[in-house]
C-alpha cells in the first residue's frame, strides 16, 4: 500500500479553494487541492465567475480583470443581469431560425479545454499579475 503525501495549501489556494466551494456546483472543501480546476471540477462558467471573483475580495478585484476567463470556462450564456430581458428574445431568435441553422435551440455548456487550477490562480494573486504557467510540453 502506498501512501501520498498531501501538502497543505498556502494561505492564497486556501482562499481560492474556499472561493471555488461557495460557487459552482459547491463541491466539498476538503476535496479541492491544488490541481482542481474551476470549471471542469468546480463547475464555475458563466455567471457563476463574476461570483467566483467576488467571493475572492476586493484586494483582488484588479488582479482578476487580467486573467482570460473565455479560456477556463464556457462565457457563451452570460448575460450579467440582463437575462430577464434578453433570454426570452434570444430563445425566440433561435427557435425562429431553427430550420436554417438546424442546431439545439439551446446549446450544450462547452467544456473548457485549458484547466485553470487552484495552484495556477493562487501563483497568480500571489505575483499580483496573469502569467502563462510553464508546461512541461
Amino acid at each position: 500500500m502506498t501512501s501520498v503525501l498531501v501538502l497543505p495549501l498556502s494561505s492564497k489556494e486556501e482562499l481560492v479553494a474556499q472561493a471555488m466551494a461557495n460557487n459552482g456546483r459547491r463541491i466539498d472543501l476538503a476535496s479541492i487541492g491544488r490541481d482542481t480546476a474551476m470549471s471542469q471540477d468546480a463547475g464555475i462558467d458563466g455567471i457563476d465567475v463574476w461570483d467566483f471573483i467576488v467571493t475572492l475580495g476586493d484586494e483582488h478585484r484588479d488582479i482578476c480583470k487580467e486573467v482570460p476567463w473565455q479560456r477556463f470556462s464556457d462565457q457563451r450564456a452570460s448575460f450579467y443581469g440582463w437575462s430577464v430581458l434578453i433570454v426570452p428574445f434570444w430563445l425566440l431568435v433561435r427557435i425562429i431560425t431553427w430550420p436554417v441553422h438546424r442546431e439545439a435551440v439551446i446549446p450544450p455548456l462547452r467544456c473548457a479545454e485549458e484547466r485553470l487550477t487552484v495552484g495556477l490562480l493562487a501563483a497568480v494573486l500571489e505575483r499580483g499579475a496573469w502569467f502563462e504557467a510553464e508546461t512541461g510540453a
